[in-house]
């Protein structure tokens, strides 16, 4: 029970079922425990969406909305090495090889992210480390740079993959965005049920943005 003007932030809860009896909504974990609610807000990815049969009524439009792989490589440096200076004027790199975007995020302390991609770049960037390691990620990205930049670069000392199954969204051949977009905000007219996401997103899919405008727009809707 909460006072007045409270709020509580709870993790690490997986939920179950999404039921919405005499106008309150009913939420299931799998752990056991109950939250009741007058409205309800889904901040998840499609895929996530669909297991749920309450939204069974926009499940032909979640259908036109196609999920893909991302994966982000990050990698630190040592800047010791004078063989290193070339990352302090590195600029925001975009490139047709299996690096795709490269972003620098720390130059002085020689971490960027030396990889940023989707689809099959991604599920090839996890093949490599599923089958080689940290130790062959590395090898590939020192050869891509080198492809790049047009000299060799040294190993960094640290590297991390961040793979996700379901990272980005995409919308369909022949989908009206605009038009599954509204829709999908509010599942079912009068039941004050939302959903906002990325992947929901007519303007800004795949990107930051996207879960930014949507998640507004669903808030503006519960005042």
């Amino acid at each position: 029970e909460l006072n007045r003007g409270e709020r509580r932030i709870l993790t690490d809860i997986e939920v179950a079922k999404i039921e919405y009896p005499e106008n309150h909504f009913v939420v299931k974990s799998k752990s056991g425990k109950t939250f009741v609610g007058l409205r309800c807000i889904c901040a998840l990815p499609k895929e996530v969406v669909q297991r749920f049969p309450i939204f069974i009524p926009i499940s032909k439009l979640l259908d036109r909305i196609l999920c893909f792989p991302l994966c982000r490589i990050y990698s630190k440096f040592d800047m010791r090495n004078r063989e290193n200076a070339w990352i302090r004027d590195l600029p925001k790199l975009t490139t047709d090889s299996p690096l795709r975007i490269v972003i620098p995020i720390d130059t002085d302390a020689g971490v960027i992210m030396t990889s940023y991609t989707d689809h099959k770049f991604a599920d090839a960037w996890l093949k490599t480390y599923q089958t080689e390691g940290v130790k062959g990620v590395n090898q590939e990205l020192q050869r891509l740079f080198q492809e790049m930049l047009g000299h060799p670069i040294p190993s960094p000392i640290s590297t991390k993959v961040f793979h996700w199954k379901c990272g980005v969204g995409y919308w369909g051949i022949g989908a009206d965005s605009d038009i599954i977009a509204a829709a999908v905000q509010q599942p079912i007219p009068g039941v004050p049920l939302y959903v906002c996401g990325e992947h929901y997103s007519a303007k800004n899919q795949q990107w930051m943005e996207g879960a930014l405008e949507t998640a507004e727009e669903v808030v503006n809707k519960c005042i």
